[in-house]
């Protein structure tokens, strides 16, 4: 009589959960390497990472994309969680025998290895499962930017022991406003296997359905298998603020993710750029959606992340509502001296100013009294070819660097002087005072573009602009 000893044994998975903290690289479009997560698997690639909280990658102008230069196994899903912003596009899946390089080797045909197949963006997280044997993974944009929550890349570890797959904890939404909910899901890969969670320091408890949460919390998981064990998670989400207007959100932190309840009223659209004021302040939404957007639309329900851009404050990847509506906003009278980094992104109008070192898309800004300010074409407004009038310059308030300057978006000529000229005609002259455009002052004129203030016995004054 013969028996026969049979041994079975689960291969262990292990799961990757690649994130835009995990990763680690802040900086613009550059290639990382040597990033490694719960697997054997050593992780290098190319993406974006200033002023943001997700996964950037892009096809074009730059070998964007993430791959694995060492392997945690046998390859057997890849699920990735869009960001928002990411709404018609997809990401193309590849794997090797081969280790990878560099990024760049997912744009060459020799190096790519064999295409998976294409994730597409949707609201909720998508699964690509792999068959075949591959040890190594590449994953890239399949055209154009996309931005990317979370990767999940699922690894069958090569001769492992049995064990317990760590469970993994969702948050839906991701990122929640503060009033809203939120709904909190765990699975594991463990066929069979209880998952058991803690909410902060509370005790483990086990878990069998979705629960909702209200405010900022930390959520611990493990699961268990008749004597094993799995690794213990961790992940927190945070409740993003929700402010009633402009004046509360602009006291915001840069890269805090906002809800603002209160309307606000468009006051100029130019391509990404948008300027909204309400009654207590402006802001600049950039890189937004503005099409069918004009001036003195009214827009709510408007969404972001804060981005203080060289010091000057901004609404990044904004999502709105609005309404056709045709509410006129006219700018604020100024004078050089009166602007501060205190009125960022306020509408504003200096008259009679004369113009002078034009640069470029730069410019200077002269004000009677000598003081200057710089300006720059941000919005590409073209500047006057004749410098020898003064002007009324209509623009927004800018910061770059600490220093103040104006954002032009129209040039008018002053259409005061004549009138200034008439009501003191028969007066008589105190004193004339010449002024240059680096705002030195004189008895007499100085060579080159004068301004001339002409103080006269009754106080008042005029301004003109002369040549020597």
């Amino acid at each position: 009589m013969m028996s026969l000893l049979c041994v079975c044994a689960w291969a262990e998975t292990v799961t990757d959960v690649i994130t835009y903290d995990g990763i680690g690289h802040t900086g613009g479009y550059a290639d990382w390497s040597g990033v490694t997560f719960s697997s054997d698997a050593v992780y290098a690639g190319q993406t974006f990472g200033t002023n943001v909280d997700y996964i950037q990658m892009r096809s074009n102008n730059n070998n964007s994309g993430i791959v694995t230069t060492a392997s945690g196994g046998t390859l057997k899903s890849v699920t990735i969680t869009f960001n928002a912003k990411t709404t018609d596009r997809s990401v193309t899946v590849y794997a090797s025998n081969t280790a990878y390089g560099t990024a760049a080797d997912l744009y060459n045909d020799e190096k790519k290895g064999t295409e998976l197949g294409t994730i597409g963006a949707a609201d909720e997280s998508q699964t690509l499962t792999i068959s075949g044997n591959y040890t190594f993974v590449g994953i890239r944009s399949t055209n154009g930017a996309i931005y990317i929550d979370e990767i999940q890349v699922v690894w069958e570890a090569d001769d492992a022991p049995a064990a317990v797959a760590a469970p993994v904890i969702y948050f839906e939404p991701l990122h929640p406003y503060q009033g809203e909910e939120t709904t909190c899901t765990i699975t594991c890969e463990t066929e069979g296997a209880s998952i058991l969670y803690a909410i902060n320091d509370g005790e483990y408890q086990e878990f069998t359905e979705p629960f909702t949460l209200t405010e900022t919390t930390t959520v611990k998981a493990k699961a268990q298998l008749e004597n094993a064990t799995s690794d213990e998670v961790t992940k927190t989400v945070t409740f993003d603020p929700t402010v009633a207007n402009i004046a509360e959100l602009t006291q915001l932190a840069n890269n805090t993710y906002f809800k603002m309840t209160g309307e606000a009223v468009v006051v100029y659209v130019n391509g990404r750029y948008l300027y909204i004021k309400d009654d207590t302040g402006y802001t600049l939404v950039y890189n937004c959606t503005v099409e069918g957007i004009a001036a003195g639309n009214t827009v709510s329900n408007l969404k972001g992340k804060v981005s203080i851009y060289n010091g000057l404050f901004e609404v990044a990847n904004a999502t709105y509502e609005f309404e056709a509506t045709e509410v006129a906003v006219d700018p604020i009278e100024m004078t050089i001296p009166a602007i501060t980094a205190d009125n960022m992104n306020q509408y504003v109008v200096i008259k009679g100013v004369a113009l002078s070192d034009v640069d470029g898309r730069n410019i200077t800004l002269n004000a009677a009294d000598g003081n200057q300010l710089p300006g720059y074409s941000q919005y590409f407004c073209d500047f006057p070819e004749d410098l020898e009038p003064t002007y009324d310059v209509t623009g927004f308030v800018a910061v770059f660097n600490q220093t103040v300057q104006l954002y032009p978006v129209s040039f008018e000529p002053s259409d005061n002087l004549t009138a200034v000229e008439s009501v003191n005609a028969g007066k008589a002259v105190k004193s004339v005072r010449y002024y240059n455009v680096a705002g030195q002052q004189a008895a007499n004129a100085f060579e080159g573009v004068n301004i001339v203030v002409t103080t006269y016995s009754d106080g008042t004054q005029s301004v003109s602009k002369v040549v020597k």
